[in-house]
């Protein structure tokens, strides 16, 4: 099994807003958490959609986080209210080989 090299570095803050993968984000694999509010995320294709909260009584039934969120170019990512951060994995490590 080999590890792959992500091209996504960093971190960043995002509101509620719109965001071109490639463009306003760098395409690579993150991790999302939530930094405040409840926060409804997807992208275009619904390759990805969930709600993270940093509210305790709604944690029971909803994330406060997400790992390995793969962002590809091309893709439209949707932040509809709350605010979320995002952080390149540094080390992606297949599931199988």
């Amino acid at each position: 099994m080999r590890n792959y090299d992500n091209p996504a570095t960093g971190e960043m803050e995002i509101s509620a807003g719109t965001y071109s993968i490639g463009q306003d984000i760098p395409a690579g694999v993150y991790d999302m958490t939530i930094v405040s509010g409840t926060a409804n995320v997807n992208t275009n294709d619904y390759s990805f959609s969930a709600m993270l909260t940093d509210d305790v009584i709604l944690a029971e039934s909803v994330a406060s986080s997400y790992k390995n969120l793969e962002l590809l170019g091309g893709q439209i990512l949707t932040v509809q209210s709350g605010t979320v951060k995002i952080t390149a994995t540094p080390n992606i490590v297949p599931l199988t080989p």
